[in-house]
């Protein structure tokens, strides 16, 4: 009866990735399918290519880059904003799956200073947490904390309980690795 359990279990998971797996292909067929129907320069056309880019990101980050450069064009073009700082945060993400980490920082600073522009606070501290993330990598924990800060800042105002403990966690960590203590 006991190995059962373990077998059920690694069953499961097993499934749950394979069927994982399969949405996110279908997904992006889907994704790909409506940028080669939907032609027109728009938000609509910017943010499918930003989904795009995030599904293939951790396969392809090299294609999700094509993406974002086009979703970055159109948005200057338009003059959105709000598309410009999510394309600079997905660039950012690309960039550290490839572990540039330099230019993952330098794209974060971009979609901060973007959304800071237009007051777009949820990606503020999004971006946050993220370059809190780049800073503990680098061991500059004080510009990491300050970051993870901010965003715990942020899921306070808006009863984010999950982000909370995320940022929490991330600052406990943090503290731990500086030779602090929370």
């Amino acid at each position: 009866m006991f190995l059962k359990s373990p077998i059920r279990i690694l069953l499961a998971v097993f499934l749950w990735a394979h069927f994982s797996t399969v949405a996110q292909q279908r997904s992006l067929e889907e994704l790909q399918e409506s940028l080669q129907q939907h032609t027109t320069k728009d938000t609509t056309r910017v943010l499918t290519l930003i989904d795009a880019a995030s599904l293939v990101g951790l396969k392809n980050p090299d294609k999700g880059l094509e993406y974002t450069q086009e979703a970055i064009d159109i948005s200057k073009s338009i003059k959105w904003k709000k598309g410009q700082a999510l394309a600079y945060r997905q660039i950012g993400d690309l960039y550290y799956i490839k572990a540039d980490i330099l230019r993952a920082t330098d794209y974060y600073l971009s979609a901060l200073k973007t959304a800071e522009q237009i007051d777009y606070e949820q990606l503020s501290a999004s971006v946050q947490k993220s370059l809190g993330n780049i800073y503990a990598d680098l061991k500059e924990f004080d510009k990491a904390l300050d970051n993870y800060y901010g965003y715990l800042a942020y899921t306070k105002e808006t009863d984010d309980i999950d982000g909370q403990v995320r940022a929490m966690a991330n600052i406990g960590t943090t503290l731990s690795e500086k030779g602090e203590h929370a």
